[in-house]
């Protein structure tokens, strides 16, 4: 709906809004799924949150149908369909800066830091105050052992978007 709402404001046609939706319902399959996956195999220091709540709480995840392979092959689906998806979204406004910033997070889930980075730059070139893109390129900053640089990127992030020190990253 997110993505769709988007769309409306941007004067999309149905059929374009249409494809905006089906990209947000692809990239929220493969979290879910991806989700539940940490959820068995995950670990409380890594995740940030208790793993095996689900099992605990009796919830029938895909895992528990079709098994862990299975659920990540369903996930990588979900996710290539995303990707195409939000080029798409791109080719019909190239100054969607939440699309650049989708794409970007679907690639660094599947481990593409370069292209992960370079979309985020794009996010930011379709909206220069967009405090999460700045703390997502800080992060990978920070795992390459930029501290310098890390810092100044997250700064930025948090000086655009103060909330985020008191949301759901605490």
């Amino acid at each position: 709906a997110a993505m769709e709402m988007g769309a409306v404001f941007a004067g999309a046609d149905g059929a374009e809004r249409g494809s905006i939706r089906a990209a947000g319902l692809e990239a929220g399959r493969a979290f879910q799924i991806t989700d539940d996956i940490l959820d068995i195999e995950g670990e409380q220091e890594t995740l940030g949150k208790t793993p095996g709540k689900d099992v605990e709480e009796g919830k029938l995840t895909l895992p528990a149908v079709i098994g862990i392979e299975a659920s990540r092959e369903r996930a990588r689906a979900h996710t290539e369909a995303a990707v195409a998806g939000y080029r798409g979204v791109l080719k019909i406004d190239p100054r969607n800066a939440q699309a650049w910033f989708h794409l970007a997070t679907l690639f660094l889930d599947e481990g593409d830091v370069p292209q992960a980075e370079a979309t985020f730059r794009e996010a930011l070139k379709a909206n220069p105050d967009m405090g999460a893109a700045y703390n997502s390129l800080g992060a990978i900053a920070y795992a390459r052992g930029q501290a310098d640089e890390a810092e100044r990127l997250i700064r930025k992030g948090l000086e655009l978007e103060p909330e985020v020190r008191t949301g759901r990253f605490n």
